[in-house]
């Protein structure tokens, strides 16, 4: 998902999604603007759920999940007060 967004951001960038237009711009120039602030708006939607999705919490510690039960949650409750 991370290189989906970098593809998207990237290609609004190049779309000059980010550049205005002038006065006497034709449609096609319009069309591909409005396709790259869509383009830029999805890229960092992208951006914004995978770093939600791959983030830490200390509140994820249950009191089924102790330290030195093994797995991953050990490995994220390791030296926190769990439970």
């Amino acid at each position: 998902m991370l290189l989906w967004a970098a593809l998207l951001v990237l290609s609004a960038i190049y779309m000059h999604a980010l550049d205005a237009l002038p006065n006497n711009a034709s449609g096609w120039q319009k069309l591909w603007k409005g396709i790259g602030i869509l383009a830029l708006l999805l890229g960092s939607a992208y951006l914004i759920v995978h770093s939600l999705a791959h983030a830490t919490s200390s509140v994820r510690c249950s009191t089924w999940q102790r330290p030195g039960r093994g797995g991953l949650d050990s490995a994220i409750c390791a030296g926190k007060e769990c439970g």
